[in-house]
């Protein structure tokens, strides 16, 4: 469970004055469009780009040997980002977000 809530923390921050946002905040503030049209249009458009972005990655995950396809994602406290981490070796976080 903790995986999956760092996965929705990281995309909803990443997403945050986003240019999709931006696109959506412009097109829903257009007086003849519907509402709930840029609604349903822009959650179809972010559900079929992460469809294919995770479908990419079961296949990259696929295709990698075990041992080099475990990126853990620690946090970059100089940059304040999230990246996974240089050494994949014993120095590698073990426990996902460090």
């Amino acid at each position: 469970m903790r995986a999956y809530v760092a996965v929705f923390v990281s995309v909803f921050l990443a997403e945050l004055g986003d240019t999709t946002q931006l696109a959506t905040l412009f097109f829903a503030a257009n007086p003849g469009i519907s509402k709930l049209g840029v609604l349903v249009a822009s959650a179809a458009a972010l559900c079929l780009s992460t469809t294919l972005a995770g479908l990419a990655g079961s296949s990259l995950g696929a295709s990698t040997a075990p041992r080099h396809g475990r990126y853990r994602i620690r946090r970059d406290r100089d940059l304040n980002i999230l990246r996974p981490p240089v050494s994949l070796g014993a120095g590698a976080v073990q426990d996902g977000i460090g």
